[in-house]
């Protein structure tokens, strides 16, 4: 089974863990940026990729998106990936994969078994507060949840629909043999059983996609006082809106061979 990656070049902080986290395991690795975007982040993520690019496994693939949909650019870069291969991974640049042996074991089952991408359970860490210390979306009593936003592997030449999705049958992967996502329904599919520790740790800049200000306030406050907001679980469930409801401390992915970048800051 061949494998390659494809990636938009974007959102660079944590750009080398997350390419370091597969990068034994596909031939090549596609990176898709807009000629005409930001200079400055997409000249930061080259420069990145290409300082830990030891086997010389990055092509690039430029080109215009100006305001076309997200999707039309990763449909681009997809295509280019497919060629002479059997899965495309569909990475993004704040996404790590926790265990690369455990993500491969899944995605040879999927493959096996004839389906057509891999869902595979991500922790939502959006603030870091100390370390390699995070403060994590989780579900009520301060359980994991895992988090999909589409199947980050698919067979090539496969057609995009929405972002990473798809329509194709999906193998699902979980932290649990009931669905831990809240954001599905609890009968929802669960194919395999992974460890928390091995699902994708994704790395985020705000909070749960929240736009609103009094959204963006209460991150400020929950980063300020993050032993409080844990704490406050049971309470913010009911009075908050447009923010998390349940946090807890978790720590981020501390391998020795990525901890220089999990500071999430640009050098």
């Amino acid at each position: 089974m061949r494998l390659s990656a494809c990636l938009i070049a974007a959102d660079p902080a944590w750009i080398e863990a997350s390419v370091l986290s597969y990068y034994n395991a596909v031939d090549r690795i596609f990176v898709s940026y807009d000629v005409d975007g930001d200079p400055i982040e997409v000249e930061t993520a080259l420069r990145r990729l290409r300082v830990i690019d030891a086997e010389r496994k990055l092509v690039l693939v430029p080109g215009k998106y100006g305001r076309s949909a997200e999707t039309f650019q990763r449909q681009a870069v997809l295509d280019e990936a497919s060629v002479g291969v059997d899965w495309v991974l569909q990475i993004d640049t704040n996404e790590v994969i926790g265990d690369l042996l455990t993500f491969l074991g899944a995605l040879t089952e999927a493959n096996r078994r004839g389906f057509g991408g891999l869902e595979y359970p991500a922790r939502n860490f959006y603030r870091q507060i100390g370390g390699t210390n995070f403060l994590e979306c989780c579900r009520p009593g301060w359980r994991v949840a895992a988090g999909y936003s589409g199947p980050v592997a698919v067979r090539a030449r496969s057609t995009l629909l929405s972002g990473r999705h798809c329509d194709t049958s999906l193998y699902r992967v979980d932290f649990s043999h009931r669905n831990t996502d809240p954001a599905q329904p609890r009968q929802a599919p669960v194919h395999r059983v992974i460890a928390q520790v091995e699902g994708i740790y994704h790395y985020a800049p705000t909070g749960c996609g929240g736009t609103e200000d009094r959204a963006a306030r209460d991150w400020e406050r929950c980063g300020r006082h993050p032993y409080l907001s844990v704490a406050a679980g049971p309470v913010r469930q009911f009075v908050v809106r447009g923010a998390p409801k349940w946090l807890r401390i978790s720590k981020g992915h501390a391998s020795p061979a990525w901890a220089p970048q999990l500071s999430g800051q640009d050098r």
